[in-house]
């Protein structure tokens, strides 16, 4: 088992869950005007490739086993990543949705949701539903990024890792998939029963903290820590 760790620095690593040795690690960081460099987002790892982004950085995919970048792209993000089988979907922190190819990273599309802060995407079929801080639930199409539906919330969405869950039927925040899919414009009702979704499987075990690298004499904050089998 390993256990893969990102800090507040822009550093991720690969660590031993047996004895915390450091297997190997890498320091990421932005552009000369990017101070923003933690890892904040739960990583994405899939197979034997790893996706994480730095903030105001940029999105990258690793080789598990040595942490070799495979391809990256100049994109931003704090929030967890949705994922089909050949797409990554990530909400920027310039406020844009994105559909990218797993294989290479090419983007696909980019579709400007607003210019406030996103929640990450939740993917249901060949839909995607993202939060915004300004107040909207918004639907997207996964195919293409076609900006399908909008719903209000009152108070706004300000967790940006946060997002949301899928319960059973398949609803957001009490409206069904089937509302969001309607082509009837832009409803401002927040009426509606509103049930708790259930919590998703998360692999986090540190987020905020502090988490002591083997190899460091520091003590780093740690945005997130993921374990993984191999």
């Amino acid at each position: 088992e390993r256990v893969y760790v990102g800090f507040a620095d822009g550093t991720f690593s690969s660590l031993s869950a047996k004895d915390g040795r450091v297997l190997w690690e890498k320091t990421f960081k932005g552009g000369d005007d990017q101070d923003f460099s933690d890892i904040d987002m739960q990583p994405l790892i899939e197979k034997d490739r790893i996706y994480l982004a730095t903030f105001d950085g940029k999105l990258y995919a690793l080789h598990k086993k040595n942490g070799a970048v495979l391809w990256s792209q100049p994109i931003g993000s704090g929030a967890r990543f949705a994922s089909s089988e050949d797409r990554l979907y990530v909400s920027g922190t310039d406020g844009n949705l994105y559909g990218l190819s797993k294989k290479d990273g090419s983007k696909l599309w980019a579709t400007p949701v607003i210019k406030g802060a996103l929640t990450a995407p939740l993917l249901y079929k060949d839909l995607i539903a993202v939060g915004a801080s300004e107040d909207t639930i918004n639907f997207l199409r996964a195919e293409d990024g076609k900006f399908l539906y909008r719903r209000f919330a009152k108070k706004g969405i300000f967790e940006i890792g946060t997002g949301f869950f899928l319960s059973s039927p398949a609803t957001c925040l009490g409206w069904t998939w089937a509302d969001a899919a309607r082509p009837s414009g832009v409803s401002t009702s927040t009426k509606g029963s509103r049930k708790k979704a259930p919590r998703e499987p998360v692999r986090t075990i540190s987020t905020p903290g502090t988490f002591r690298r083997a190899s460091a004499t520091r003590v780093a904050p740690a945005a997130t820590a993921v374990v993984s089998m191999g």
